[in-house]
């Protein structure tokens, strides 16, 4: 699209005059404005690094670029170049995604974009993040890694959101650096990229959720998801299960009355790694528990790596085809695996089509007998001076592995309505669904346990992954009664919940309090399908987050960016939860703009406002905006869906779609709502916990907390309620 040239700037008008773009031609200056020309954000204008908007690192020192020496034109790009330090910047822009700078330098180690930090402002995204949110005042290194806590993170995406309404998007895969408003520096926001080239996408908002959906429809968006992968999973400790725990798995929840969509078998299912043949021993009669499974409406999930343990046939066979990254010397690669010091081999080469074609021929294998997806564990362990196929380095395929990795196994996954549940990933892997949160410790440790998860959920959200989940109970060690309960209760509203780790993750081998508290809480994750498959869809169109953290939906209030709040969340775009992540028997909820009604009470509460509020051990802040209308499914079995309906005094218009086409829409009248369904004819009951004398045109309840009145959609109800 054209620049617009007006003496010595250049300017470029974005999509529907909510943005555009304007670049100094003489000293290079760039600006982002907003609607009706809001400053958004601007470079840096010092003349020394990290004050200056562009500088370079040769030979360990840095140079600031300063004033272009020589400046090209034509409709569709800007060039400045700096000849002396060998260096160029083209300059094009995009309608809807926004401003693109792609920066040469031949001689450099690494180059720095720099933008003024404003007071006040916040810095999101960069992927999974566990140790905050909010990521101002930190430098912030963007390299894949095996870690769960402080500034490690197996899922780093280099994309930047701010609170005033603009985003960062860097296209490499190198590693990167983000000092954002560092003490050192508060004034200015540093991208530091190594090597010698850098390329940035500047996104318009003018709204955080408009910067979301801009760059998740650049990077791209996941489906939605098979409807079983939104039920409840169930895992085992890797070192005892076999296929005898799978069927006692079966049983006893069957038994206890809990509800499971998934079993996952974790490592060394295989008579060796990776051969995609089940080991005898621990599972002498596959068919016979895939048909367990299928009785049980239950489908199968298997652990795999992205990597060959050396000393094996298989790895041997794998080397000679060459599978496998090498050396220098072009030998496989030795190098370590995981956790254990012990575990060593090599990174299969997933830049080879022939290893692709191998890893996909095992997987169909699999599908093939009537598995359903793969936990796609590890991927951070490529070391840098590795050799690809491809022929590039570690430095550039160690980011870059997660998604050739999940690509590869995506591929043929999603012919069978598959799905992934990924641990690592970079920019790109968000059209792979879905991640889970890798390894905490099964505590409420601020800094490796529960809390880290509520966190890591809504940063990921953020960056563009909806379709996430974390180990109920946590990994690292067996959880008391407490910590199990409180993250069974967080796991239900997340998109995925899945019970797995080290030790017990057994509901029934806690006390019978954790028990049922478990049984209620997986219930309600599974009744909660079909919103969470609604939130999916909306995930899949617009990228919006399922896990929708404060400060993306209300940036303009403060107390959404409060360090406390970052462990309150939107669990689709009607409830409001606030899980408990540490001991206590109350929790202080930030509630935003509205009326909000407590989920099972009925309680009200009106925003804004800060409240505590009662939580017990067994129970879970949850809240739905008034106005919104809850599918909650009851019986899978049974074409019938309650609508829970919440209605306080000044509830609002709402209407949410449904994965099938439906539509159900309340809106408020002066007596009451009409209730609006279309799409496919079904029944369904309506509900409510905090009204009584429900009544459907003039058909009344028996109660208000009983089974409420049937109708059959659709069509159109005219509610009324008791005052």
């Amino acid at each position: 699209m054209p620049w617009h040239i007006d003496g010595d700037s250049a300017t470029f008008e974005g999509s529907a005059a909510t943005w555009s773009a304007v670049v100094d031609r003489v000293t290079g200056g760039f600006r982002l404005l907003g609607r009706d020309r809001k400053p958004l954000t601007r470079f840096a204008s010092g003349d020394a690094y990290q004050n200056a908007g562009l500088g370079i690192r040769v030979n360990g020192e840095w140079q600031p670029l300063g004033t272009p020496d020589e400046v090209g034109f034509d409709e569709e790009t800007l060039t400045l170049s700096w000849p002396r330090a060998r260096t160029s910047a083209h300059i094009d822009t995009d309608l809807e995604l926004g401003v693109r700078w792609s920066i040469s330098a031949q001689d450099a180690e690494a180059i720095a974009l720099s933008f003024v930090a404003e007071t006040g402002e916040h810095f999101y995204g960069m992927g999974e993040r566990f140790n905050k949110l909010d990521q101002r005042g930190d430098v912030v290194e963007l390299w894949v890694k095996n870690g769960a806590s402080g500034g490690d993170t197996y899922k780093p995406v280099p994309f930047i959101a701010s609170s005033r309404g603009y985003g960062l998007a860097i296209d490499s895969s190198r590693r990167m650096f983000a000092a954002l408003a560092h003490p050192t520096t508060p004034s200015v926001s540093t991208i530091t990229v190594e090597g010698p080239e850098l390329t940035a996408w500047v996104i318009p908002g003018p709204k955080p959720v408009d910067v979301v959906r801009r760059y998740t429809a650049w990077v791209g968006r996941p489906p939605v998801p098979p409807e079983w992968f939104f039920r409840p999973w169930k895992s085992r400790d890797w070192r005892q299960e076999d296929q005898a725990t799978v069927l006692d798995d079966i049983r006893a929840q069957q038994e206890h009355g809990i509800p499971c969509g998934v079993k996952l078998i974790d490592a060394t299912w295989e008579t060796e790694g990776h051969n995609f043949r089940f080991d005898t021993e621990k599972y002498p009669d596959v068919p016979a528990m895939m048909a367990a499974l299928r009785e049980a409406d239950m489908e199968l999930v298997l652990w795999f790596s992205p990597a060959m343990t050396a000393g094996s046939d298989d790895y041997d066979e794998a080397a000679r085809r060459g599978y496998l990254i090498t050396d220098s010397s072009g030998a496989p690669y030795l190098h370590r695996l995981g956790n254990e010091p012990g575990w060593e081999g090599t990174t299969i080469d997933f830049s080879n089509p022939e290893a692709v074609a191998w890893w996909q021929a095992g997987l169909r294998s699999l599908l093939e007998l009537g598995v359903r997806g793969f936990k796609t564990d590890f991927g951070e362990q490529v070391p840098e001076d590795a050799y690809f196929a491809n022929g590039k380095t570690g430095k550039e395929m160690h980011n870059l592995l997660p998604v050739l990795y999940n690509e590869a196994s995506w591929e043929v996954v999603k012919e069978y309505d598959g799905a992934l549940l990924a641990r690592s990933a970079w920019a790109g892997s968000q059209r792979f669904p879905g991640i889970w949160a890798g390894d905490q410790s099964a505590d409420f440790s601020p800094w490796g346990g529960l809390p880290t998860a509520i966190v890591a959920g809504q940063s990921a959200g953020w960056s563009g992954f909806p379709y996430w989940g974390s180990d109920v109970g946590g990994y690292f060690n067996p959880p008391d009664d407490e910590v199990f309960a409180r993250w069974a209760e967080f796991g239900a509203v997340s998109p995925v919940m899945e019970a797995h780790g080290l030790g017990p993750r057994e509901a029934w081998l806690f006390s019978p309090e954790t028990l049922e508290i478990y049984r209620r809480y997986a219930r309600l994750h599974d009744q909660l399908v079909p919103y969470s498959m609604a939130a999916a869809a909306e995930a899949a169109e617009t990228g919006m987050p399922i896990m929708r953290a404060m400060a993306l939906l209300y940036p303009e209030h403060e107390l959404a960016h409060a360090d406390w709040v970052q462990y309150q969340f939107m669990f689709g775009p009607a409830l409001l939860a606030a899980p408990v992540y540490s001991w206590g028997k109350q929790r202080q909820v930030w509630f935003p703009p509205g009326e909000w009604i407590d989920f099972d009470s009925g309680t009200t509460y009106r925003g804004t406002q800060t409240t505590r509020v009662p939580a017990p051990i067994d129970k879970l802040p949850l809240f739905a905006r008034s106005g919104s209308v809850i599918p909650l499914c009851e019986d899978r079995r049974e074409d019938e869906l309650e609508l829970r309906l919440f209605t306080g005094d000044t509830p609002t218009p709402s209407t949410i779609r449904l994965l099938d086409g439906s539509e159900i829409s309340l809106q408020p009248m002066e007596a009451g709502a009409r209730l609006s369904v279309s799409g496919p004819a079904r029944r369904y009951r309506l509900t409510t916990s905090h009204r009584s004398g429900l009544a459907v045109d003039g058909r009344r309840a028996e109660s208000s907390s009983g089974n409420g009145l049937v109708v059959t959609g659709p069509g159109s109800f005219d509610l009324a309620w008791d005052a």
